[in-house]
């Protein structure tokens, strides 16, 4: 999809100049910078939904990062275990990639 757009010059000119000295097209800055303000875009739309829970819930900030905190823990010993049991039964799965337990020690 192309999108009509419109700089002002000195806008243009710092563009073309990052795009040299970076090794990249002016369209691929561009599109960075659109990829880079939708994730923040998304990520004020998680922070956003999660202070509305949270006040639906009664917890303050320190409370939602005792509790943020805890469920990392709980998720990391998991996955520790479960990478554990895994390499027991001699076998390591990521994605759609198998390991066995010698080709992990081998990289």
């Amino acid at each position: 999809m192309s999108v009509p757009l419109s700089l002002p010059p000195a806008m243009v000119d710092e563009l073309e100049r990052v795009a040299r000295r970076e090794k990249r097209t002016p369209a691929e800055l561009l599109e960075e910078a659109v990829r880079t303000y939708l994730l923040r875009a998304q990520l004020r739309d998680l922070q956003r939904y999660g202070a509305r829970r949270a006040q639906q819930l009664g917890l303050d900030r320190t409370e939602v990062e005792r509790v943020t905190d805890e469920y990392r823990r709980v998720k990391r010993r998991l996955a520790r275990n479960r990478l554990r049991a895994a390499m027991d039964r001699g076998l390591v799965s990521v994605g759609s990639d198998t390991w066995d337990r010698d080709e992990l020690y081998d990289r």
